[in-house]
């Protein structure tokens, strides 16, 4: 049970790569229409909208001017593809990304590491990450990054989870968002060290009361912590609610 269930949230961190790896680097408040289609697109990638998210996106990607707003924009389309399993399109715009930017801007640099990463070569992605923090050292989305290699997640060999957490806390204490929190969150649980983990993922149960797989996560993290009964309770209110968390308990339970 107990390696399993480092599996299960492997398989969500992985997941967390696509899901929450949008970003705008430009203000999405800015007073014009791309600035607002800008923000409808992210109002739709926080809903998890992302049918909605990708017209939008691609509305504003044929507006664009700007070469490196441009791609920006196009590595979020490409990563909203990713979500849909549709690698094709997905890289079709990484490459985009490259064509409408500077080889120094950052855009430019973050499209390469999508498309190392989308050909599965995490060592290219990580050596590009790695030259970033030198140039980029205020991106949350480098450490954010090199955190999830570290980690293992795509590829086994790069797992060094003293790396990732280091990587992970500079994240957090760049922006203490919903992304970073979740990040050092399952990072702690990885490291099993249960209580930093229930501590976070705590708050975001509190956060989101929607999300049950924060109730589902922290109550995980109690139960391995040694406080049984009550992070089994926390996992089956979850699972009532949601289908993926019941598997996840079903899965326990059968082991």
């Amino acid at each position: 049970m107990y390696n399993f269930e480092k599996k299960i949230v492997l398989v969500n961190y992985k997941i967390l790569t696509v899901l929450f790896l949008f970003s705008c680097f430009f203000s999405c408040n800015e007073k014009d229409e791309l600035g607002e289609l800008l923000k409808r697109a992210f109002e739709f990638k926080e809903k998890q909208n992302y049918s909605s998210a990708l017209l939008v996106f691609k509305e504003a990607f044929e507006k664009e001017k700007k070469s490196e707003r441009k791609a920006m924009i196009a590595r979020n389309i490409g990563l909203i593809y990713l979500v849909k399993e549709d690698k094709t399109n997905a890289e079709l715009y990484f490459k985009k990304g490259l064509k409408f930017s500077d080889k120094s801007s950052y855009y430019h640099q973050v499209n390469e590491v999508e498309l190392f990463l989308i050909k599965n070569n995490s060592e290219l992605a990580k050596r590009k990450l790695l030259e970033m923090r030198n140039s980029f050292a205020d991106s949350m989305e480098v450490y954010q990054m090199l955190s999830f290699i570290y980690s293992g997640s795509y590829n086994e060999n790069d797992e060094d989870l003293d790396l990732s957490l280091e990587n992970a806390l500079i994240a957090y204490k760049i922006n203490a968002n919903v992304v970073n929190t979740d990040q050092l969150a399952s990072i702690y649980f990885l490291m099993d060290k249960y209580e930093e983990a229930a501590s976070l993922f705590v708050k975001l149960k509190q956060q989101f009361p929607e999300n049950k797989r924060y109730q589902f996560d922290y109550g995980q993290s109690l139960y391995f912590n040694g406080k049984e009964k009550e992070g089994l309770k926390e996992m089956q209110e979850a699972a009532e609610r949601d289908s993926e968390c019941k598997n996840r308990l079903n899965e326990i339970i059968s082991e």
